[in-house]
């Protein structure tokens, strides 16, 4: 998602939007906790266990959403034609040219990046053969894995 982002806003203007992700990150897990309780209440209904509801309705809507963002959220600012987004997109093409030179001319390594390129094994064993990202790791393992 954050990568995503960068795709739309200049480098001053991420940490808004940023934050406004983390904010509904931490809204999400509250609210799914108690959800989670509330679906948890549920046993012995239909003669089914609490658990076996919660898989299945946060299951069910964890899939739903991940299939409507599949199909909803653009390649690029560019590419905003599609089956939900309209076959006229978002965007008008000056508005897409301006979008764009906005970010070139904020980060102009964007203009180079390959991102429609598929990944390898390789490319995953490379990363993890690069010890400077082992911190950055071992902070995304201790903080996003739940205990």
């Amino acid at each position: 998602m954050i990568l995503f982002l960068s795709y739309f806003y200049k480098g001053n203007e991420l940490p808004v939007r940023l934050s406004f992700f983390w904010m509904s990150y931490t809204f999400t897990n509250i609210s799914g906790a108690l959800l989670g309780y509330g679906i948890l209440r549920m046993r012995g209904i239909h003669g089914w266990e609490g658990w076996r509801y919660l898989f299945l309705i946060e299951g069910a809507m964890t899939a739903a959403i991940g299939l409507f963002s599949f199909f909803w959220l653009p390649p690029s600012p560019t590419q905003t034609k599609g089956i939900l987004r309209g076959k006229n997109g978002w965007f008008s093409d000056r508005e897409e040219v301006i979008m764009v030179n906005r970010i070139l001319r904020d980060d102009p390594s964007k203009g180079d990046m390959h991102n429609r390129q598929a990944l390898h094994l390789s490319d995953f064993w490379a990363s993890i053969k690069d010890y400077d990202n082992w911190g950055l790791y071992l902070i995304g393992l201790c903080a996003y894995i739940p205990p």
